[in-house]
This record gives C-alpha cells, structure tokens and sequence, in this order.
C-alpha cells in the first residue's frame, strides 16, 4: 500500500512537471511570436521611410513637368511635341516609382529555398534602397569589398540584417549631430574562403560600454532608441545565428560603433 501510494505521488508530481512544462513551452513561443510579429513592424516602418525618401525626387519632378505643362497651356503655348515631351517624362518617373515598390516586396518576401547568390550584389541591391534616405541627412555610404565573393543560403534573410544594422548607425549619427556621418561596409573572406566576414562601422560616437553585452537581449532598450538596443538587434542575432548560421557581435572604436558577422560560404540551415 505504502508503495503504491508513493507511485501515485510521483505519477502526481510528474503530471503537474508535464504540464508546467508545456505551459513554459507555449508561453515561449508566444513570446516568439509576438517578437516576430514586433520586428516585422519594425521592418515595414523602415520600409516605408525608405520608400518616401525614394519618391522624394520623382515626385518633385512629376510635379515640375506638371506645372510646365499648365502654364504653357494657359499662355497658350503649348504643343503636341512639348505635350509628349513631358507625357513621356512623367511616365518614366512613375515606371521608377514603381520599381522601388517592387524592390521593397521583393524585399520582404523571404527565401523559401537556399540559393546560390553574389554577397557584392546584396550590398548594391541595399545601397540602392537607402541611398536616398542617407543623402537626405548627409550620410555616405562607402564599401571596401571583392565582387566575387559567392554565398550560398538565404539572401533576403542577409539583406535584413544589414538594413537592420546600417538605418542603426544611421539613427544613432542623426541623434548625436554628427556632421559629415560615415557608413563604412568591409567584407573580408577568410583565407580558406569557408567562410565570410561583414563589419559595419559608423562615426556615430559608439555604444555605452555597460550596454554592449545587453543589446541583442529581447526587449531590451536604454533612454534613447537611437543607441541601437531595440528588437532589430535581437531579431538580427536570430536570423544571424539561426538562418546564416554565423555569429554577430558588437564594439566600439575611436570615431563609433562597428557590428562584426561572421558566415560560412555554404550554411546548413534548414530554414
């Protein structure tokens, strides 16, 4: 009897751990979910800032063409040729318009297949969706990379993490006022080529040295949202880690901050 009823005790205690554990389980990848859910937002607020800076000039232009257009007519100048002229203009800046969109979903829709891809190309294809937004604080972008550096594994997931990791500098120039601010991107293979490294590097004055082992934690922020330590880091860690199967860090030097990843030229990741 004795033993039984201990049998039923344990059976007892391990039911309630069984559930207790699967309630821990299912909370965590609500967490999951909700941070995801967080830095997808967080992805499409970039995206659209992005895409109003690219809209900036040709929607200047539309309007200029526009106005050409109206007063020639009012003064009764104008003609067919001036006409198609500017129909044609028009036209052209709005097919460039639409491009962006395009870039921008192509952007935001993830690889569902890993693929063989050119590392030189994803940083021309980012440089193209932020050079405007750059130019209109005065940031330049500069990179120091070989073109023939072939990746293998998921492109839109790398594109990600550096549009994450350059609009962070950016802010974090535009916060402390820093004239003349500075991009840098450095892309070093290793000597056996197995595997590839990303550093980033601003002159934007750096990171707090208390927070630098923090900042990749969820949910984790300091007073100023423009110090980095937001979801997009966290989010960068994973994707980094999970997707890339590389590593990320953080540190500082004298003019700012630098963000390091570390990529094997050919991931296992089943994504």
């Amino acid at each position: 009897m004795k033993n039984c009823l201990q049998n039923l005790s344990i059976q007892s205690l391990n039911s309630d751990l069984i559930e207790k554990i699967e309630e821990e389980i299912e909370k965590n990848r609500q967490k999951d979910y909700l941070l995801f859910h967080q830095a997808k937002l967080a992805s499409m607020e970039e995206m659209i800032e992005n895409i109003a800076h690219q809209w900036r000039q040709p929607l200047n232009i539309v309007s200029m063409l526009f106005q050409k257009v109206y007063r020639l007519h009012k003064n009764g100048l104008l003609d067919n040729d001036t006409m198609s002229d500017a129909l044609n203009q028009a036209m052209a800046t709005i097919s460039q318009m639409s491009k962006t969109i395009d870039d921008f979903r192509i952007h935001f829709e993830p690889n569902k297949e890993k693929v063989s891809y050119s590392l030189y190309s994803v940083i021309e294809n980012i440089i193209a969706l932020l050079k405007e937004s750059l130019k209109f604080v005065n940031i330049s972008l500069d990179i120091s990379a070989q073109k023939d550096i072939e990746l293998f594994g998921f492109p839109d997931d790398l594109k990600q993490v550096l549009l994450h990791l350059i609009n962070n500098a950016k802010e974090t120039i535009i916060f402390n006022n820093v004239s003349n601010g500075t991009i840098i991107i450095e892309i070093t293979p290793s000597a056996d080529k197995s595997e590839v490294m990303i550093r980033i590097y601003d002159n934007g004055g750096g990171i707090n040295t208390q927070y630098l082992d923090k900042i990749f934690e969820p949910y984790f922020t300091t007073k100023h949202k423009s110090q980095g330590t937001g979801i997009s880091l966290y989010m960068s860690k994973r994707i980094v880690e999970e997707r890339l199967c590389g590593s990320i860090a953080a540190g500082n030097n004298e003019k700012g901050a630098f963000f390091t990843i570390l990529i094997p030229t050919h991931t296992n990741s089943k994504g």
